[in-house]
């Protein structure tokens, strides 16, 4: 029992209601955004766990890039899920954003890819216009920074412009070698 006119001691920590960290999201896309940026969500499990409306959350109020593969909102729709465009390949080209945030779900690790994440016909489009410049791990997701351009031959991240040389950090940031130009956050 308590005294009277006490309060009980409450837990100092705050309570974490799902295993993707939305507001570690926000924040790296806050730290590197610049005007004209775009973001990518992932397919499937963006859809469950609603990673576009968290993010959207952390970042309200303040200019946020914007999802160059949407197709109808879920306002236009009346639904809980905007849906991705049906043709990416003119989502992307209408977009003409230099450089995309790739927001991949990943229950578990880093992913060796993250490509691996969309849809293959999406993953396609991007990797023909995009190259990873580097990538961020947070709880439930993995942040990648994509530049407008083929891939650089004999980079860290991909000599062949499909697919990473090598694993991804299993934590923190993670630069590639022609990345890593300004030293500062992107």
């Amino acid at each position: 029992m308590r005294a009277r006119g006490t309060r009980a001691a409450r837990p100092s920590r705050a309570v974490r209601t799902s295993w993707i960290d939305y507001a570690g999201i926000a924040g790296i896309v806050r730290a590197g955004r610049r005007p004209g940026d775009g973001i990518v969500y992932s397919a499937v499990d963006q859809r469950l766990w609603h990673v576009d409306a968290g993010v959207e959350y952390y970042l309200r109020g303040e200019p946020r890039p914007r999802d160059i593969l949407a197709g109808r909102t879920a306002e236009d729709r009346d639904d809980l899920w905007t849906y991705d465009c049906s043709a990416p390949a003119a989502c992307l080209d209408a977009a003409d954003a230099d450089r995309v945030r790739l927001v991949a779900v990943v229950p578990r690790g880093t992913p060796v890819d993250p490509f691996t994440a969309l849809l293959p016909s999406t993953a396609e489009e991007l990797r023909a216009r995009y190259h990873v410049v580097r990538g961020t791990a947070v709880a439930g997701a993995y942040v990648s920074l994509l530049e407008r351009g083929p891939t650089p031959p004999g980079t860290a991240c991909g000599g062949n412009g499909r697919t990473p040389e090598r694993r991804w950090a299993p934590r923190g940031e993670d630069r590639c070698a022609a990345g890593d130009r300004a030293g500062g956050p992107a």
